[in-house]
């Protein structure tokens, strides 16, 4: 059963090409007037599916295989064992292009060995602006984040090295006429963010797997603080309350929930 819930694990981030989602977070963009910007993440991020993927594999290396035959009443009956070394070595072939997929996502790091989760974490260390990166277990990484830019060059964030999927938490869009747009798509907890409904099937998948000998991994939502600070001219935004003053600066705050459906935006104007 674990090598299928892989294959449709691979399939679902195929389709959405998400692989990252926050969990519990704080996190603020400040923006001079000028453009330059510095940007911070402190809290969780998950990576879908990684740790039911390792635990999966090596439940399946331990079980060995069965095989499953019928009878001409659709009956389960015992296999011969041609029967078994015939579906043993389609469900090889199986796993192996399984197994290829999700490490194409991951940009080459294999999440049945048992050294992915360090390999994930010493790629990720390499990068700038990652001051640090913890598992926390089950697949949740504790991060600090920090990165200053100028925003007429864009920003998203994470990026991470060779990942092949992963949809963004924040965006930086630099328009002509000295507008910036910032997004936060990550920042939603329901279908308006990347990957929750995926999140909800992976989750599920997961805890089925689980469920026959382990603990189900907890679901991992956005649930947090976003934060725009900016000296320029805040144009349109979609927060309850609009902007406040504090020192001088134009402040956004957005509150975010699991039950959070409008990711935060809003437009603001440079010198």
């Amino acid at each position: 059963m674990g090598l299928r819930v892989i294959a449709a694990l691979s399939a679902v981030l195929m389709l959405t090409s998400c692989v990252l989602t926050p969990g519990q977070f704080t996190s603020e963009l400040s923006i001079d007037k000028s453009g330059q910007f510095t940007f911070s993440y402190q809290g969780e991020i998950s990576v879908l599916g990684f740790n039911q993927l390792i635990d999966m594999a090596a439940h399946e290396n331990a079980e060995g295989f069965a095989g499953e035959c019928y009878n001409d009443e659709f009956e389960e009956r015992p296999c011969t064992e041609e029967e078994k070394e015939e579906q043993r070595a389609a469900k090889a072939a199986e796993n192996a292009r399984d197994a290829e997929m999700f490490k194409t996502l991951l940009g080459g790091i294999d999440p049945s060995k048992p050294e992915a989760i360090d390999d994930f974490i010493e790629r990720v260390s390499r990068q700038k602006g990652w001051n640090s990166i913890s598992h926390k277990g089950k697949g949740v990484f504790d991060v600090d984040f920090r990165i200053s830019g100028n925003a007429d060059q864009g920003f998203t964030f994470p990026m991470i090295e060779k990942l092949q999927a992963a949809s963004p938490f924040v965006t930086i869009i630099a328009r002509k006429d000295n507008k910036v747009r910032v997004e936060a798509p990550g920042f939603a907890g329901s279908e308006q963010g990347p990957g929750m409904g995926t999140f909800g099937a992976l989750a599920a998948m997961g805890a089925g797997e689980s469920g026959k000998g382990g603990t189900p991994a907890p679901a991992v939502l956005p649930n947090g603080t976003f934060t725009v600070r900016t000296s320029g001219t805040i144009l349109t935004n979609n927060t309850e309350e609009g902007p406040t003053r504090e020192n001088g600066e134009q402040v956004l705050r957005w509150e975010i929930t699991p039950a959070t459906t409008q990711p935060p935006e809003t437009l603001i104007a440079l010198d």
